[in-house]
């Protein structure tokens, strides 16, 4: 009897298996690197969590506010240390990378980095024409992508010298000039959404766990899941994706809603969580993954501070025209059938 058998599998306490295949030929199935918390809180992956400054926008008076009696008895009403009323809330928030030095300064750091540059650059010049390769080159405008630190990267390869990371170094010294660029240039995306499955889901049946399902917003499209709802589970198993198409910069925030499905009262929320597409989008060290990477969302509801469940998912930004071999691969991580 032949069986099929996997073998060389990667450790499960850092990789998570998604898709199925029908025999060793079908190559559906793959692993993907996975991490128990929220990208942005992960400081092994993204050393810091958004390039840009931010400051939340806020609308009201931040104490001695009139409100009132009902307002006061039904506890509508938000307090500071000292007990005056108030009425602030946030209505939106300012992104801006500000930058505040020294002309000296500055012009001494783009003198440093422009010797540093151009020092790595003739020493690989050098190095390429001892090696007979006379057409080597350096375009730095391509660290932008990933597909153009790849390119670099094989280009380099006839070098020998992969293992000194200089894609990396480069990118990390053009960072400032590769964000300006970028929030200089309009650029059409397709955020792809992987849902995976979450985990430990809340529950708003009495005397049952909820029938979860998911609603997803990034601007004006949505997708609601309802008529897809998991009867009586608080580990649902989502296993699809989800395509919005969107413009950088300028690109909303995603926002995900677990709900419990009622057919008699009405669906009930069971918690939300929200990405930053244009903190991904711009930072350097989330262009870097090659394979981004599974998170683990926390789900909030507005009248509780504690977690009401996890989602496992991953993002993508893909460039929504190109070439048909540049095209992102579509994952098909649907869950064997039993």
């Amino acid at each position: 009897m032949l069986v099929d058998r996997e073998y060389n599998k990667p450790p499960a306490t850092l990789f998570i298996g998604l898709g199925w295949d029908e025999d060793k030929d079908t190559g559906r199935k793959h692993y993907r690197r996975f991490y128990p918390d929220e990208l942005e809180l992960v400081r092994e992956i993204l050393p810091k969590s958004s390039p840009f400054n931010q400051y939340d926008l806020k609308r009201g008076q931040s104490r001695g506010a009139k409100v009132s009696i009902w307002k006061q008895l039904t506890g509508a009403v938000k307090h500071d240390a000292s007990g005056e009323a108030s009425t602030e809330k946030v209505v939106g928030r300012f992104k801006a990378v500000i930058e505040v030095e020294a002309k000296p300064d500055r012009a001494e750091y783009l003198l440093t980095k422009s010797e540093l540059i151009e020092t790595l650059v003739t020493n690989l010049k050098d190095l390429a024409k001892a090696r007979d390769l006379p057409e080597f080159d350096l375009n730095l405008e391509v660290l932008e992508t990933m597909e153009g630190r790849q390119n670099m990267k094989v280009s380099m390869e006839p070098l020998g010298v992969g293992h000194l990371g200089i894609v990396n170094i480069l990118a990390d010294i053009e960072s400032d000039e590769i964000l300006k660029r970028m929030l200089l240039r309009t650029s059409k995306m397709v955020v792809r959404i992987y849902m995976i499955s979450g985990f430990d889901l809340a529950s708003r049946d009495m005397g049952g766990f909820s029938d979860p399902y998911l609603i997803l917003k990034l601007g004006k499209k949505k997708f609601d899941e309802r008529k897809n709802y998991v009867m009586d589970d608080p580990h649902p198993n989502f296993c699809k994706h989800f395509d919005f198409e969107t413009t950088f910069p300028g690109c909303p925030m995603l926002f995900i809603d677990a709900m419990d499905y009622d057919f008699l009262f009405g669906d009930d929320l069971i918690g939300s969580t929200s990405v930053d597409l244009e903190d991904r989008y711009f930072l350097p060290e989330w262009i870097a993954l090659h394979d981004k990477p599974v998170e683990y969302r926390q789900l909030y509801h507005p009248s509780s501070n504690v977690s009401q469940g996890q989602l496992k998912m991953w993002v993508e930004i893909n460039a929504a025209k190109c070439a048909p071999e540049d095209e992102a691969k579509v994952y098909d991580i649907s869950i064997k059938p039993p």
